[in-house]
């Protein structure tokens, strides 16, 4: 639940497993953070302990690759607080505390890692990163737009090398990393188009069993109380 540089959310959820490869993924940023001052980092949602569908909430974090990630980092309250609700980022221009340099710095440390395939994060958040972010910008091109991530960003990891039957993720070529294209187009009909596609896709790719292997792994008895509180989840990716 806790160690250096990170504390983990929902003790109830058995969402805590996940690949060794994510497992040290999530201690090296905490240090990273740590190190970097910005405190240590809220992890939420993993994967299940044999992997697969999760009960109505995420479409993805089936594979142990995938690991949701608080925006606020444990500098900015008491420790306690990384269990209860995750607040958003404001990224209005007339808010009094935008996102700015907390959550850039953030995001540079998690797209460092040579192992993330990419990170979504809400487009408007990529948008302001867009106009604000000197120096090195390369971090942006890992950064993927996706509608619910304002609270939290997510990281995927790429294949493990010892997973030969993992597939890598094609590059999303309809929706844009390039900054300018990115300003003029999340909220157009194509792009609407697009996430409602991949949305109905991802149900039917999901919703198969387990592989064999997997099914083969003990899996821990589930509370009734855990899954009545599983379905009050959000959908999300």
């Amino acid at each position: 639940m806790r160690g250096d540089g990170f504390v983990r959310r929902n003790s109830w959820r058995r969402t805590g497993f996940g690949h060794p490869d994510l497992v040290a993924y999530v201690r090296r940023l905490g240090e990273a953070t740590r190190r970097a001052g910005l405190g240590g980092v809220r992890v939420g949602d993993m994967s299940l302990p044999r992997g697969g569908l999760y009960l109505h909430t995420h479409l993805s974090h089936q594979t142990g690759l995938d690991v949701d990630i608080a925006f606020r980092t444990l500098s900015e309250g008491p420790e306690d607080r990384a269990l209860g609700p995750w607040r958003s980022f404001s990224v209005s221009p007339a808010s009094p505390r935008p996102a700015g340099r907390h959550v850039e710095e953030l995001l540079r440390l998690a797209a460092a890692d040579d192992r993330v395939d990419r990170i979504f994060v809400a487009a408007r958040i990529k948008q302001r990163l867009c106009r604000t972010a000197v120096g090195d910008r390369r971090f942006l091109d890992v950064l993927r737009p996706w509608q619910g991530h304002d609270r939290h960003f997510h990281v995927r990891l790429k294949c493990p090398a010892d997973s030969p039957h993992c597939r890598p993720n094609e590059r999303i070529s309809s929706i844009p990393d390039d900054c300018e294209a990115l300003s003029r187009w999340w909220k157009t009909a194509e792009a609407l188009g697009a996430f409602a596609e991949w949305r109905a896709m991802e149900r039917g790719a999901y919703t198969r069993a387990l592989p064999v292997a997997c099914q083969t792994l003990a899996e821990p008895a589930v509370s009734p109380a855990l899954t009545a509180r599983q379905t009050t989840e959000p959908d999300v990716p």
